[in-house]
């Protein structure tokens, strides 16, 4: 007797990949902001690279998620500013969580 097909449970879906792919890109690309808030912390330590090409380009890249949290979060003593640590906790965190979803 042929064996019959259940497609109800067909997990083979054409779009998996695509999904897994797109998860895998986004994760990539927060692991990759992480780094750049890094870089900006390292670089605002040399005061002679501060103004340099870099260091603007990883303000512009960084900026837009460290302006708002600087917003809700003030530096300690006025001066020690742990925005980009909190960033970039909440950048891993979220890139596991989408790595360990898919």
């Amino acid at each position: 007797m042929p064996e019959q097909l259940n497609y109800e449970h067909r997990t083979d879906n054409i779009l998996d990949p695509l999904i897994l792919y797109t998860a895998q890109i986004v994760s990539l690309i927060l692991r990759l902001l992480a780094f750049c808030i890094l870089g900006r912390s390292l670089i605002s330590w040399v005061p002679n690279l501060r103004d340099s090409e870099i260091a603007r380009a990883l303000d512009n890249i960084t900026d837009p998620i460290l302006q708002p949290l600087r917003r809700i979060i003030p530096a300690i003593g006025g001066t020690f500013d742990i925005t980009p640590m909190l960033a970039m906790l909440a950048l891993f965190l979220i890139s596991d969580f989408i790595r360990s979803a898919t």
